[in-house]
Formats: structure tokens, sequence, C-alpha cells
């Protein structure tokens, strides 16, 4: 069976470069998303791992669920577990 897939909007703002994800409906993406925000709320270096790891990621090519790689979440989900 197929897994689903949740209708993403990608978006690059010009000024800044970085990478958004929009989605409609997604409520265990709300969930996830306030359960990063948690985190980030308890130990703020734990935010600057997390961009700084999301960006060493990007930059060596292991990142990006549609290419077959780790997504972001799942890179954020094993900092928390390591942390």
């Amino acid at each position: 069976m197929p897994a689903k897939k949740v209708p993403i909007l990608k978006f690059i703002d010009d000024e800044s470069g970085f990478q958004v994800d929009f989605n409609v409906n997604n409520l265990l993406g709300i969930i996830n998303s306030n359960l990063i925000f948690t985190y980030v709320q308890i130990d703020h270096r734990f935010h600057i791992m997390n961009v700084f790891l999301k960006w060493w990621a990007k930059s060596v090519g292991i990142l990006g669920a549609s290419n077959g790689y780790l997504s972001s979440y799942a890179l954020t989900l094993m900092i928390i577990a390591f942390l």
C-alpha cells in the first residue's frame, strides 16, 4: 500500500533564501510542530543545534525525503533523542 502524501506548497523567500513548506488540514503536522516548539522553549540550544545540523545535512546532500534521504523532521527527532 503506497504511503499517504500530504499536499505541500513549497516557498523560497528571495531575500533570506529560507525554504518554507505550507500544508492544509494536516493535524499531525500541527502536533509535530507544537512538539518542536515545546523543545525550543525548554532549551534554546536545541534550536541552534537543529538549525545548524539541518544546514550541514543539506550542504552535504543527505537531507530531502523527496529524494530518498532524511526528512527534516526525522533529523529533528534524532537531535531530540541525542539530547
